[in-house]
């Protein structure tokens, strides 16, 4: 999925990677790679950082895993994608807010090229 034009739901935050990507292959042949990343972020008005997991997919995942590394400075955009489920034998609704990744901008590199929604710079 590609930004044309202006979404409502749409998210963009700029940190350095906490950690290295946590990455999984696909379980079958048809099946995508994920990866999970945090994203380490100024807090504007306070010292210290809002760590934020982003989860990404696809050629996107596999990029990050074989291009990108623990303190690498990032941009990244994407959409909040909302879910509910309700645990067997509870009366309740479980909701969670996930952040899924389509590009990824690497800053302060010394090369320019772009594949598969990852850009370095």
């Amino acid at each position: 999925m590609r930004f044309k034009g202006e979404f409502m739901n749409r998210f963009e935050i700029e940190g350095n990677l906490a950690r290295d990507a946590y990455y999984s292959e696909p379980k079958s042949k048809d099946g995508k790679a994920t990866a999970i990343m945090t994203v380490a972020v100024s807090r504007a008005s306070a010292s210290g950082a809002d760590f934020i997991t982003v989860k990404l997919f696809g050629d996107l995942a596999t990029a990050v895993r074989d291009k990108l590394g623990k303190g690498n400075h990032v941009i990244v955009t994407g959409y909040i994608s909302t879910s509910s489920y309700q645990p067997k034998g509870s009366k309740e609704k479980i909701y969670s807010q996930d952040l899924i990744g389509v590009e990824i901008k690497k800053i302060k590199g010394s090369a320019t090229s772009s594949t598969n929604g990852f850009t370095e710079e």
